[in-house]
């Protein structure tokens, strides 16, 4: 009995072996962009999950102070920048409104009249503060202009990064 000879089925085997390297590269491309995708979408669910928290904790005093027209009621931080600084990116502007906020939001409740008859009030209690560690860089945030509108405490800070 005769063996065949592989000759015969070297054309197959090459063939063969491109298709199996044809095969795992294309799924190293499929997963590249599978993994970019993926990604996005946690950085999309991340800022919609902070939306949801920040619409969530403006509720809340809402529904406490909904009776009381003179009462600070809600607080929105805006971070205004100049063109000749660099702007932070969108994730570290997030997290600075995120501690700002934090940091005001005891004065959810105050008559509005008390922060009239104190203008500074605001300014002392938050003034000129470094943000250590957001992004693994530390900021300098300071009010620039408060205004108090329909029981609504909008902040406008200048933000820079620190340099040491």
């Amino acid at each position: 009995m005769r063996v065949p000879s592989l000759k015969m089925y070297a054309q197959w085997f090459s063939a063969f072996g491109m298709l199996c390297a044809g095969a795992v590269i294309g799924a190293a491309v499929f997963m590249v962009i599978y993994q970019h995708n993926m990604s996005e979408l946690l950085k999309q669910n991340a800022m919609l999950e902070d939306q949801r928290d920040q619409l969530m904790e403006e509720i809340e005093p809402l529904k406490t102070y909904r009776d009381y027209e003179s009462t600070l009621k809600a607080i929105e931080v805006h971070i205004d920048s100049l063109p000749s600084r660099n702007p932070p990116d969108d994730f570290a502007q997030r997290e600075i409104k995120k501690s700002v906020y934090e940091q005001l939001k005891s004065l959810i409740g105050i008559k509005v009249a008390n922060l009239y008859e104190h203008p500074k009030l605001i300014n002392n209690y938050y003034g000129r503060r470094i943000l250590p560690n957001i992004n693994e860089k530390d900021y300098i945030v300071e009010i620039e202009t408060v205004v108090i509108l329909y029981g609504k405490l909008h902040v406008w800070i200048q933000v820079e990064e620190r340099t040491e």
